[in-house]
């Protein structure tokens, strides 16, 4: 009745009870969390989008990593979780540029320029390479370029108001007081009358269409109008010695 049952040799390759001593028991394992409580942690596939150790070394150190609230930057920044995004409560640091905000008002640099603004109503300097730099004023329903500036000069949208001294140069324009030397020659009235009927405007001055197509400039006009006075001047000192020398003529006449 015994020869179904195994003999001595058949069971060598089995533990014996002395072997399995330090295995855990189903009791001891009761502790241990259950498949079930398991389920919402990430699969090794759900990480596989992650920076591993090796892609991170010579990066930033672990507390160089954005904090709750905080971001702190240590020799530079580079791109995070591969989408070259910094983000914190007030700042933000992007491919596009650097933006920080506090309540209603804001600050961004761009490879556009730099505009602060408050609310909905911002100014922003803005550069056009090879081209215009400008200054702009606007808000949510319009903007206005207060200045633009580009090599050939500036220009100004509106009224200017200086307080303080204005000093305008040009290298175009000499100070014309070589009108007073005595080899000028001062043109006569009657010249000057004739110019006057067939232009409609003094020598030398620009006309009103060339003024309303390019302008004026201050210093060269003013420097003009000079000149034109001190002519005006030698013409009345030349005037008042004619009528002097009349007056003293009929004096002596019988």
């Amino acid at each position: 009745s015994l020869a179904s049952y195994a003999k001595t040799t058949d069971l060598t390759g089995y533990a014996k009870a002395t072997d399995l001593a330090g295995y855990a028991t189903s009791t001891s394992l009761a502790s241990y969390a259950p498949l079930t409580s398991l389920a919402s942690y990430a699969k090794t596939t759900a990480l596989a989008s992650y920076a591993t150790t090796a892609a991170l070394n010579s990066k930033m150190a672990t507390a160089d990593y954005v904090e709750t609230g905080h971001l702190k930057a240590v020799g530079g920044l580079t791109g995070g979780r591969g989408q070259s995004v910094f983000v914190g409560s007030a700042l933000r640091v992007d491919t596009l540029g650097l933006a920080a905000s506090a309540g209603t008002k804001a600050v961004s640099l761009t490879h556009a320029g730099l505009a602060w603004s408050d609310s909905y109503d911002q100014w922003r300097i803005s550069a056009i390479p090879g081209g215009a730099f400008s200054l702009i004023s606007g808000n949510r329903t319009f903007d206005m370029t207060v200045l633009t500036m580009t090599t050939s000069g500036a220009q100004f949208a509106g009224d200017v108001k200086i307080d303080g001294n204005l000093t305008l140069k040009t290298a175009a324009t000499i100070v014309p007081d070589y009108v007073f030397e005595p080899e000028y020659r001062l043109a006569p009235l009657s010249e000057v009358e004739a110019y006057t009927k067939e232009n409609k405007h003094l020598p030398e001055i620009p006309s009103a269409t060339e003024i309303e197509k390019g302008g004026l400039d201050l210093a060269q006009m003013n420097l003009l109008l000079l000149k034109k006075i001190e002519e005006l001047t030698l013409h009345a000192i030349a005037q008042e010695k004619r009528i002097q020398a009349l007056e003293a003529k009929q004096s002596v006449s019988p």
